[in-house]
């Protein structure tokens, strides 16, 4: 549809009635002209809304943040990939070298800006940098880390950093839990994180699993923030029971984190016996073996809604079939997304000890695959929706197999609904079979009709970092 301003108001008019006047969520995406956005405003006339998103890169940037900041409580900005020309010595842009960028914005000191933002009505802020996570220095993250909690009101902050190992660190200061680690830091307020444990424990909702307790368990290797739980099996059942209790029954989301070993999984096993969840989310992040076992078993006894996997690279001593696990899954669960970390994949450099990146056609452990096969195997099983998050290796899927999935999944026979981020050489829509096909440059989706409306819901932060 084209408006012309002043000529098409009748259509504008029209438009607004088959919207209503209340509109869960709005995402306005590449529109950046005056007179487009002028159209936009004239649409938006008189529509609540409770959620807004922008995917355009926006000018002024830090002005913009700031005024932002004054006019929300809760932001999240999810920074896309750019093609960001990096040339090596000789002049060869083959040679990747990640930069310090975000928002627009090159080898910025954002310390004082994000603290600046705070000051302001904002008090919620999650960044998503993955294609360049150096964008904050070590020292920016030290400010932060310091003078956040100190601010005068409940900060929730999360960012994602290339932190050197040996700065990880964990601490409490004016009620706010900081955490630095190699990958993520965050600043919590004590009364963000979990209230919810301590205010709806009672004698009925621990043995009834129509009511939830706990509305979402953590489970790590690592959790030594406030105390510390060790289990020996035999010896510590009266302690599973008692941890078990306190749980409850019904539990809306579970995460495991960093448990791949057998003994800590046997632990995890018992501690979920008779736990009744919608969501579960699980990282694969070294020996996939186990902890991929563990996960089948897990979803025979414990069906879940929603699956998030969270993989990393696998140990080169793991010996671990990933195409016959993906289709295993696909046999158990309806609703799959899957996150790829960065595996920290390096080739050699060629100027002494600096090392140059290419990027590699990797994904879930493997290298070089056709995954078109694979994924029309997964949805010709119990899987209907499926989202693959590759940030770090965009390039692992090739054109040809986005090509056969765009001209095949439709014919299934099923309502499918796939996204997957992509880099695809042509752009292009097509409806098929009731399926709207879209190939972009930077992602590729199938949808059913009665399913344009469904979100990829990634499922990837604990429910206070849900936006």
């Amino acid at each position: 549809m084209r408006f012309i301003l002043g000529e098409d108001d009748n259509m504008l008019l029209k438009l607004q009635k088959c919207i209503g006047k209340r509109v869960s969520k709005i995402s306005i995406e590449y529109c950046d002209y005056e007179t487009e956005l002028n159209v936009i405003s004239n649409i938006l006339n008189g529509i609540r809304f409770g959620k807004l998103g922008c995917h355009d890169i926006l000018k002024m940037q830090v002005k913009f943040l700031l005024d932002l900041s004054t006019l929300v409580e809760s932001l999240p900005i999810d920074q896309a990939f750019e093609s960001l020309d990096n040339r090596d010595f000789f002049g060869q842009p083959m040679l990747f070298r990640e930069p310090r960028y975000f928002f627009g914005l090159h080898d910025i000191d954002w310390a004082p800006i994000i603290l600046e933002m705070f000051s302001n009505k904002l008090s919620k802020l999650y960044i998503t940098n993955y294609p360049y996570r150096s964008y904050l220095s070590n020292r920016s993250a030290e400010t932060l880390r310091k003078h956040l909690p100190l601010l005068g009101k409940k900060i929730c902050f999360k960012t994602w950093t290339r932190t050197p190992q040996y700065t990880e660190s964990n601490s409490i200061s004016n009620n706010h839990f900081v955490n630095v680690a190699t990958t993520r830091f965050t600043v919590k307020h004590a009364t963000r994180t979990s209230s919810l444990l301590c205010t709806r424990v009672d004698e009925f909702a621990l043995h009834n699993s129509t009511f939830g307790v706990v509305d979402e368990l953590i489970i790590r290797r690592y959790c030594e923030l406030r105390y510390e739980m060790r289990f020996i099996l035999g010896e510590d059942d009266d302690m599973l029971l008692k941890l078990q209790k306190c749980i409850g029954r019904r539990v809306s989301k579970i995460s495991i984190e960093y448990c791949d070993y057998e003994t800590e999984l046997n632990v995890i096993s018992n501690i979920l016996n008779e736990i009744r969840f919608g969501k579960l989310q699980f990282e694969l992040r070294k020996y996939f073996q186990n902890a991929g076992n563990f996960l089948l078993e897990t979803l025979k006894t414990h069906p879940s809604i929603y699956l998030t996997l969270i993989v990393d690279e696998a140990s080169p001593r793991a010996k671990f079939d990933a195409v016959k696990f993906l289709l295993d899954l696909s046999a158990l669960v309806e609703s799959l997304h899957i996150q790829q970390v960065d595996a920290h994949l390096y080739t050699p450099g060629s100027f002494g000890h600096q090392r140059l990146f290419r990027e590699p056609r990797y994904f879930f452990g493997l290298h070089d695959v056709d995954w078109a096969p694979i994924i029309l195997e997964m949805f010709s099983r119990k899987l209907n929706k499926l989202c693959i998050t590759n940030y770090p290796y965009p390039g692992y899927i090739s054109n040809r197999s986005v090509e056969a999935l765009a001209k095949h999944l439709p014919l299934l026979g099923k309502k499918i609904c796939f996204k997957t981020w992509s880099w695809s050489a042509t752009e292009h829509n097509s409806t098929h079979n009731d399926h709207l096909v879209n190939v972009a440059k930077t992602h590729f989706t199938v949808k059913h009709a009665t399913r344009l409306s469904e979100s990829f819901d990634i499922y990837y932060e604990p429910t206070d970092w849900s936006f």
